[in-house]
C-alpha cells in the first residue's frame, strides 16, 4: 500500500512534500543518519510529525527568475551527449583520449544556430 504525502506551497508556489526530508528540524550527522532536532530521534526521510516546518532553502527554491530551458534545447543537448559518448568509446578503443564538450560551449553553439535557449511564457 502506497503512503500518501501531503504538500505545502513554498513562496514560489511550488509544492513541497511534507516529510522529514523537507523539515527545518532535520539534521544529518557525519555518518549520514537523519536526526530530528526537536525530538532528538533518528528519522526516515518519509516520516512526518506535527512539528514539521518547511526547510528555509526549500521555501526559497524555484525556477531562476521564472526561466526554464526550452525542450528543443534539451533535445539538442541530449543528441550531442549521445554522439559524444559514441565517439569517446570509439576513440578509447583505438587508444586516443577524448573529452566531452563544456555546457557553455554547447549553449553558445545552440544560440548561434537557433537563438535563445530559454522558453518563452
Amino acid at each position: 500500500m502506497k503512503k500518501a504525502f501531503y504538500a505545502e506551497l513554498n513562496c514560489h508556489y511550488i509544492a513541497i512534500k511534507k516529510c522529514c526530508a523537507s523539515c527545518q528540524h532535520r539534521f544529518v550527522t557525519d555518518e549520514g543518519f537523519r536526526i530530528c532536532r526537536k525530538h532528538r530521534k533518528y528519522v526516515y526521510k518519509t516520516n512526518c510529525c506535527e512539528c514539521w516546518k518547511m526547510n528555509s532553502r526549500l521555501n526559497r527554491s524555484g525556477a531562476r527568475w521564472g526561466q526554464m530551458k526550452s525542450n528543443d534545447y534539451l533535445k539538442y543537448v541530449s543528441r550531442i551527449r549521445a554522439l559524444e559518448n559514441q565517439r569517446i568509446e570509439e576513440a578509447e578503443a583505438k587508444g586516443y583520449p577524448l573529452a566531452m564538450l563544456k555546457n557553455e560551449t554547447i549553449q553558445k553553439r545552440y544560440k548561434r544556430l537557433y537563438g535563445e535557449i530559454i522558453m518563452d511564457f
